[in-house]
């Protein structure tokens, strides 16, 4: 099976082409518009240097190719989710899921967010609806109904809160290292409030076990139905340094969680890591890399 990434050197990118190309029965290859780098520096693959907003380039390299999957992880602009990055990416989202079709693609595995949901709070469904979402969130929607309009085999992916290594600068993990002389938790924006979060390892596994064997299922939430107040990854972080944890009284752990609906019918078997384990695992990483 002939699949093609974009965003391959992305922080979701580079960790489900690690993953993907662990996959026998895949031939991978890649599209960005940076040079062909691995977060490990160990992924080899056919990379192509392009700007998917050229039209005509990214129409004719589709039908040269014949891929039979497209998996967008391409988000250009990102953390940042401005109105006009993500009216950008949209419309060149839905322009590259045609072209796909049209070039003979067949399946097409999309990256959405559990901003999707908005406001919601508590344990969500893949089948109940947002409310009150921010623009971000409505761009995504829009992309997860065009693969439905386009009547096509699909996955469209619903992360929630995403954490790993080389993630971004304001991260929660890069912040906390940022902040470590700090005796009191007035730095975080946001410290008691719960998510569910994921890590980047579990949804590059996931990726690949739905991609080879086939599971076009549609919207499909990744998360670990756990909520952890930000405080608490925090504090994990600093007892794996050999910190002191900060002290703090418990406001509940109320936030948004997925229900694994599909996940728990289609691939029964499948595990998150715990917090701690995920949460270790990146600051083993982390640590080798600072040397």
């Amino acid at each position: 099976m002939n699949v093609l990434l974009t965003g391959s050197t992305g922080f979701v990118g580079s960790c489900l082409l690690e993953h993907l190309t662990r996959v026998s029965s895949l031939n991978i290859e890649t599209v960005s518009k940076a040079s062909d780098t691995s977060r490990k520096g160990k992924v080899r693959t056919n990379h192509y240097l392009l700007d998917l907003a050229d039209d005509l380039s990214s129409s004719e390299f589709l039908h040269n190719k014949k891929y039979d999957v497209l998996i967008h992880a391409a988000w250009e602009g990102l953390p940042s989710k401005t109105r006009q990055s993500n009216e950008r990416n949209t419309k060149l989202s839905i322009k590259l899921f045609e072209k796909f079709i049209q070039s003979g693609g067949t399946s097409i595995v999309g990256l959405g967010s559990c901003l999707e949901y908005g406001d919601v709070i508590g344990q969500v469904d893949e089948s109940d609806t947002g409310r009150n979402l921010t623009d971000f969130g409505n761009s995504k929607r829009l992309l997860a109904s065009s693969l439905e309009q386009f009547k096509t085999h699909y996955i469209w992916l619903r992360p929630f809160y995403l954490y790993g290594p080389c993630q971004h600068s304001n991260s929660l993990i890069s912040s906390t290292i940022s902040h470590l002389s700090e005796t009191s938790y007035d730095w975080m924006r946001e410290p008691f409030v719960a998510n569910d979060f994921v890590y980047i390892e579990d949804l590059g596994r996931l990726v690949a076990k739905l991609v080879s064997k086939e599971l076009w299922i549609g919207e499909v939430n990744v998360g670990t139905s756990v909520t952890t107040q930000n405080i608490s990854l925090v504090n994990l972080i600093r007892s794996y340094l050999g910190e002191i944890e900060y002290e703090f009284k418990g406001n509940g752990d109320i936030g948004l969680s997925a229900n694994l609906t599909k996940i728990k019918r289609y691939l029964p078997d499948f595990e998150f890591s715990s917090l701690q384990e995920g949460v270790y695992a990146v600051m083993d990483e982390v640590m080798k890399i600072k040397g």
